[in-house]
């Protein structure tokens, strides 16, 4: 990284820090190990007290988790196998490919993708399209009691966002649609 980027970094800390140097700010990065760097750096620099490095997810879960307790993440295994179990017991148009390990592994795909996104059902879609929603939505349902979906992790994340502080953004990178 260029030592520019990283002044430029703390200079952003320092202003947000400049009523009161023990303000809580989060400073949130593109990738795990740049949580590391930039705590090296700031650390060398006086602007930890009170800063939180986050990613973008850890932000999310970091506000979301307390909020849609005690329910937890729903993990892509569990999601994958609710999948297989939708496909074997209503296969709808993939009646023909049900049995396959790659159709459940793509619509698992598909359905956590659409996790992302509160209500992924266009107004006019094509009978596949139709059908794998009604798959995400088998699948997700079953386990509405004990986990939560990405979708409900960023509407709980954004309700409680004033408890990250300040935020400054290090190294932006595209979001997914859900992030968004």
């Amino acid at each position: 990284m260029s030592r520019d980027l990283y002044l430029e970094l703390s200079e952003a800390v320092f202003r947000a820090k400049a009523a009161d140097p023990l303000s809580r700010v989060t400073v949130i990065v593109p990738s795990r190990g740049a949580i590391r760097d930039v705590l090296q750096y700031l650390a060398r620099h006086g602007g930890v007290a009170n800063t939180r490095v986050l990613t973008l997810d850890l932000a999310v879960h970091t506000l979301a988790a307390p909020a849609l307790a005690p329910r937890v993440p729903l993990p892509f295994p569990y999601l994958a196998a609710s999948v297989q179990k939708v496909l074997a017991d209503e296969p709808g148009v993939f009646v023909d490919v049900a049995d396959q390990p790659i159709t459940a592994e793509a619509l698992a795909a598909a359905s956590r993708t659409l996790g992302a996104v509160a209500d992924p059902s266009p107004a006019e879609a094509p009978p596949l399209v139709r059908d794998m929603l009604r798959v995400h939505s088998a699948a997700t349902a079953a386990h509405t009691d004990t986990h939560y979906l990405p979708h409900e992790a960023y509407a709980a994340a954004t309700a409680r966002i004033d408890e990250l502080g300040e935020v400054v953004v290090f190294l932006p990178t595209a979001a997914d649609a859900g992030a968004a």
